[in-house]
Parts: C-alpha cells; structure tokens; sequence
C-alpha cells in the first residue's frame, strides 16, 4: 500500500498507528468480515473480541491515573495564578486553558527571547535550546491520551514564562527548569517511533511516569510563584534554596525516567526484531530496525555517561558493531578494551583570512551527497544475500577493526583487501563502511569524513570521479563540522591561505586541496577524534586515476604518523585487492596495516 502506516480506530476514539508492514493485520482489516466483530490491540499484537479490547483499553487508561490526578494539581494552580496576575480592571480575556497549544508556547518564548536579546547572560542561548527542542516534545505530547495534557502543560509553561519576566534572583533558574524538560527528550525519537509503532504496557506505564513528573515539576514552579510577592521581586529566595533543591531534584528525576522509557523501548524494538527475524520477507525492515536500534543503544550510552570522551564513543560504538545476534564465534575475535583519554585542551587562534564560507562555496560543495551514500550502502547492507552478510559480519567482528576503532587512543591506518568481486565497486565492504559511518554520526564528539568511490566511477557524467573529487568532498565535509564549532574560544585560522594558494583551490589542485585539509586537521584541539572512510579505493585505481590516487593515498598515510596530537583515524577498503598499496606507506609499522578477509569464510 502507498500509505507508510495503518490507523486503527480504539474503542475510545484515539488513533493507533501499526507500521505499513504489518501486512497480516492491514488484510484482515480490509477484507475479512471478522474485523467487524474484533479490535486489533498493537500491545498485544492480536485480534480479540470487543468486550476483551475494552478490558484491556481500561487497564490501559488505569495506568494514566496518576497523571491525571496530578494534571488536577497543575491546572487548580494556574487557574489561582491566572487570578494573581490578572488585574482588577482587566476583563477575564484570556486562553482558555484548554485551547493552549505548544505553538503558543514557541511565541511566548520568542517574545522573551527577544526581551533579553542584549542580555549577556545564559537567557539567550536557553531559550534557543527549548526552540530547537520544540518539534520532538510536540510530538511526544501527541502520544499523551485524551484529557487536555497538552494544552494544561502548554499553559503552564506561558504562564511560567510570563511570571518569570517579573523576577530578577530566580530568573535564569525558572528558564532553565523550563528548558530542561523538552531537552531531556532530546534524543527520544526512537522511543516515540516505536510508542506509535508497536509500544508494550511497560512502555505506557513508563510514559504516564514521566508525564506525571513533568506536571509535578511545572507545578513546583507555579507554586513558587503564588506562594511569593511581586512587590518584594522574590528577594526571599536565593540560589541555594530548598526551592532550587527541589526544582533539580526533580528535573534529575526526569532525566532518570527518561532513560528508562528509552531502555524500555529498545526492548520492545529488540521483540519487534526477534519476530522479524521468522518472517524471511520482512528481513530489509528487520536490518533496518537493528541498524535504529544500535544507534539507539550508542546514544543511550553516551548520554547515560556521566563523563563521556570521544574514546569513549569510539568504546561504545565498537559494542554496538559486534552486538550481531547472527555471529559465529569461530570467525573472529574481541577487540582490546580502549583507553580513556583525558579531555581535549583548547588551543586559541586567530580567525583570519578566508571563512569556511568562502572555501565551501568556490569548492561548490555537494552537503547531501555523503549523507545520500551512506543511506544507500545501509540499504544495500539491508538486502544483501546471506553469503555476503557474513562477510560483513566477519568484518565487524574482526579483532583488526575492533583494535582500529577503539584500541589504543593513536593515529592509525587500516585497509581492508575484500578478497572477493574486484570489479564490483559497492561490495560488503561498503555496507559496513556506512554501519560504522551511521552510527558514529550520533555523536558530535567525532568528526567523520567520508567517501564512497563506487557512487563517482563515471568521469563522463561526474567530472569529479576522482582523487581531486574525493579530496573536494572530504575537505568540505570537515569545513562544514568545524565552521561552527564551540570549544572555549577556539578559532579555525586560514590566514596562511594566500592569493596563490587560493586561485590553486579553485582549479582543485590537489597539493592545494590537500594543504587545507592538513591544515586545518593540525589546528584542531588535542585530542579531537577524526574518522576518515574510504570505501572502494579500488575504483581509482585504474590506469587513467591511479597516479593522482596514489599521490593523495600518500599524503594521508603521511597525515596519519604526523598526526599525534590530533587522533586521526584513516580506514581504507577495496573489494578486491589494492594493486599499489605498497606505494603508500610502510605496512609494517604500528600505525598501518593490512587486514585480508578470507575468500571462503
């Protein structure tokens, strides 16, 4: 069917929505009579009978009890604070409650934006923080049952927002309560995803636990607010306060229950997979959910980190990439456990010369044409026949790549001879190139550059189907993570660009090309993590691109043992085999190796 979901009216009215995949389900719906005397129940996975789906719609809307209990709380308050800040002389004009919606609530946060834009202050960066998190708490209060949820939360936060314009002490505390509870839902959309999708009544009951402590900490707030007096402008109430105590205390309780929604969720995503995997024809959805599911559980991870580095990250991916249910023992081994290391230091430059701007524009750069390859060979990864799966299995469970990717904390580079179809440019290899790339994309403590050759093999259609090609995207993918980066007062420095090496830019030298690359690799703050893929090298190493090929691969193994304050990461894969690998670097060392796959596994 066209349709990306199947809706399925509840007894109550509400909507479900089932995946489109469900096709059992989408059939008995649309053409067996005995949907007419049956309800679908998505926690169950099964058709009953109407007086069953009722029974179990009850317990379900007995796990909101609570919630609705405390919603009571919130809205006596509001009301008695609408009555406080309401003059006597001023008609009774205002909202309604239940007509808030959390599109208000952006415009209130931008009017007080606006009021303390010359604020030096942390006013300014709060209030952008709860507009960027405004579209996935929009649609987790979308899964909130009937009962006015939304708009009672929405009208808090007005009301929040508009009282703490009055106050000087507590200000900033109010604001950064407020913008504390969309923001812990953040990195949530997996778990809304699947509530939508395929939720569990633990999912639910977790759900109505941290709806319950929203309100609870929205009505702290409120509360605080009648129980204080304009005219003194709050002076009783200091930082330090039971009242801040109590605000963190709650905002960390939330936090908390976020991460067991989120865990909760995984589980019901990992069930969803288990019964994939019975269905042969469901096997694309099915690597697909895995794929969702291991980015899920890496940024779970980091975010239930207490201090998280990106060695760190690099340990944590390294878990996800070998937690392959279908993996044999007996074809690879564990990686080395990794070393923490300490926290990059800042090295301050003058900004000077040129801007990123400048360089992405004359260079033309293509933004959509990495992530675009990277969706491709996942999709690819997803369809692939079983033979050529366990190759890539292989490969991610390989002790090389284990030790590449969270070994020890250095510079180092790995290329991986495929041993299998040398003229087949889109190989396993490159599905695991975009399983790594994916998931290490979750994090913004590693800058990842990549770059798929077999997607740029036509130089009649693609004029930068080469080395200058490859070295163009890599060079505009690193400008565009660093340009806006925020490490203490760290500046990117391009004032050694001069008029000549600039003009050399825009005719794609590659010496050139290759300087700013280094350049800017070089400037970067200890410690700072880079991955740089490429995927089918191969391809340019014909007899037309092979010089070009060679020279860059060159000036990159150099990077890599020059590279000591900077940890740059530098993985290399041919189907087949690199002809000229030799030419590079010495393969011997501690920083290079080759890495062959067997040709029969």
């Amino acid at each position: 069917m066209a349709n990306s979901v199947l809706e399925l009216r509840h007894i109550d009215g509400r909507t479900r929505k089932l995946p489109a995949t469900n096709t059992s389900v989408e059939f008995i719906l649309n053409q067996v009579a005995l949907a007419e005397s049956s309800q679908y129940v998505p926690e169950l996975d099964k058709f009953v009978s109407l007086s069953e789906a009722q029974d179990h719609e009850d317990v379900m809307q007995a796990l909101w009890t609570e919630s609705a209990a405390e919603q009571e709380k919130l809205v006596a308050a509001i009301e008695l604070l609408r009555q406080k800040t309401r003059a006597s002389d001023t008609p009774k004009t205002e909202t309604e409650l239940r007509n808030y919606n959390w599109t208000q609530v952006i415009r209130e946060v931008n009017d007080a934006s606006n009021k303390y834009k010359n604020d030096r202050g942390k006013a300014t960066n709060i209030f952008r923080n709860m507009c960027d998190n405004a579209g996935i708490f929009e649609n987790w209060l979308r899964l909130l049952p009937d009962g006015d949820y939304g708009a009672t939360i929405s009208g808090a936060f007005i009301m929040a927002v508009r009282a703490a314009r009055n106050v000087s002490e507590t200000r900033q505390l109010i604001y950064e309560t407020l913008a504390s509870i969309p923001d812990t839902l953040a990195h949530a959309g997996t778990y809304i995803e699947i509530y939508k999708a395929h939720s569990s009544k633990t999912l639910v009951q977790q759900t109505a636990a941290l709806l319950k402590r929203i309100l609870i900490t929205l009505r702290l707030i409120i509360q605080f607010f009648l129980q204080s007096s304009f005219k003194r402008g709050f002076c009783a109430v200091v930082k330090g306060s039971d009242f801040e105590k109590e605000l963190k205390d709650s905002i960390q309780e939330m936090k908390n229950q976020v991460l067991r929604l989120r865990e909760e969720a995984n589980l019901c995503l990992q069930k969803r997979i288990t019964e994939m995997d019975r269905k042969s024809d469901l096997r694309e959805f099915r690597e697909q959910s895995r794929q969702q599911l291991a980015k899920e559980e890496l940024l779970l991870a980091i975010d239930s980190s207490t201090e998280i580095t990106a060695q760190k990250v690099c340990t944590f991916l390294l878990r996800q990439l070998q937690a392959s249910p279908s993996f044999d023992v007996r074809t690879g081994s564990p990686a080395g456990k990794a070393i923490s290391g300490p926290e990059p230091t800042v090295h301050v430059h003058k900004a000077a010369g040129p801007t990123p701007e400048d360089l992405l524009k004359v260079l033309d750069y293509d933004h959509d044409s990495p992530r675009k390859n990277i969706k491709n060979a996942l999709s690819i990864g997803y369809t692939q026949s079983e033979p050529t799966h366990a190759r890539s299995t292989w490969i991610l469970h390989s002790a090389e790549l284990g030790e590449f990717l969270a070994g020890k904390d250095e510079s180092r580079l790995l290329l991986i001879n495929g041993n299998c179809e040398a003229t087949e440019f889109l190989s396993p290899l490159s599905a695991v190139c975009a399983k790594i790339s994916d998931l290490i994309s979750v994090s913004s403590r590693i800058i990842l550059v990549t770059y798929f050759c077999g997607y740029h093999t036509d130089e009649l259609r693609d004029y930068r189907a080469n080395a200058q090609g490859m070295l163009v995207s890599l060079v505009g993918q690193l400008f565009t993570q660093v340009k806006d980066w925020k490490h203490g007062d760290w500046g990117l420095d391009l004032s050694s660009i001069s008029d000549d090496d600039w003009a050399a830019i825009q005719e794609e030298s590659l010496d050139a090309l290759f300087d700013i690359f280094r350049a800017v690799v070089m400037q970067l703050p200890k410690n700072t993590v880079i991955f740089c893929l490429i995927d089918s090298l191969s391809a340019y190493e014909d007899s037309k691109r092979k010089e070009d090929t060679i020279a860059l691969m060159q000036k990159l193994a150099r990077l890599v043992r020059k590279s000591t304050c900077v940890t740059f990461k530098l993985l290399v894969t041919c189907p087949g085999q690199s002809i000229y690998a030799s030419l590079w670097t010495d393969f011997n060392s501690k920083r290079a190796q080759i890495m062959h796959v067997p040709e029969i596994l």
